[in-house]
């Protein structure tokens, strides 16, 4: 079983994000290629060559563009909260390998408080009669 490393998983949220910077740009880049292909391939039959093709590709282009980089930067917030989550785990580790004072040092007992009873209920809420409607 490997070791828990402190430092690996640093790096790996510091991977994540960078790469949560790179990626609404890229999904965007490939958002307008695809959107560009998709809708001249849509409308081929439909569009001669002319003017009228190249307004489709590239208002193709722009619909892929915006639906690429909107959903780039659902996946870049998603990558930073993935990389938040790795550096609160390396924190929740640092703060329970902390040296800690064993529990029976950490609690002083006295004499008085070792030999107390434990609470009980008081005597007038039990022994109250129960009163009954009248009819």
């Amino acid at each position: 079983m490997s070791r828990f490393d402190a430092h690996l998983v640093g790096e790996l949220a510091d991977s994540l994000d960078t790469e949560a910077d790179k990626t609404p740009f890229l999904y965007a880049v490939a958002g307008a290629i695809l959107g560009a292909a998709a809708l001249s391939m849509m409308l081929t039959d439909l569009l001669a060559e002319g003017p009228h093709r190249v307004i489709a590709i590239v208002i193709g282009a722009a619909l892929g563009l915006l639906l690429g980089f909107a959903l780039g930067r659902q996946r870049a917030f998603a990558m930073r909260m993935q990389a938040q989550l790795v550096l609160a785990q390396v924190q929740l580790e640092r703060n329970t390998k902390k040296e800690k004072a064993p529990v029976a040092e950490a609690v002083p007992t006295t004499a008085a408080s070792a030999r107390r009873e434990p609470p009980t209920m008081q005597k007038s809420v039990l022994s109250r009669p129960v009163q009954k409607a009248a009819p």
